[in-house]
């Protein structure tokens, strides 16, 4: 895929390389340039969203927070969703982050969510939910 091409254009590449998007949102993110694929699945009777966030290779450290730091400024209030992430422990210092500038709360966790023993730790924005 060219590195030129604009975001609207990296969106629509995107979506024809995916096909049909088998989900109920999808936000491309970008700093600079698109530097994440934010893919989100309706859920609490669609008043909230479970988001998955894949980077882009590119992406530095720094530009994975702003990028989350801007999802989670601007979808829950453009939108009014609530936001909830599902994460391993190897990301929880990622998250704890957002916690402390309170963008997000940790909810708890669930025992066995990823399979193989492995945990998933639930995060959420305070939302409208």
């Amino acid at each position: 895929m060219p590195a030129d091409l604009s975001p609207g254009m990296f969106q629509h590449a995107i979506i024809e390389l995916m096909g049909a998007p088998p989900v109920s949102y999808d936000w491309i993110v970008d700093v600079d340039k698109p530097v994440a694929l934010f893919l989100g699945n309706p859920i609490a009777a669609g008043r909230g969203v479970e988001v998955q966030a894949d980077f882009f290779p590119w992406a530095t450290p720094r530009q994975k927070m702003e990028a989350t730091a801007a999802f989670l400024r601007e979808v829950p209030r453009r939108f009014e969703l609530q936001v909830f992430f599902f994460s391993d422990e190897a990301n929880e210092p990622f998250f704890q982050r957002f916690c402390r500038y309170r963008m997000l709360r940790k909810a708890g966790r669930i025992t066995n969510h990823f399979g193989g023993g492995v945990d998933g730790i639930i995060y959420h924005t305070a939302g409208p939910v």
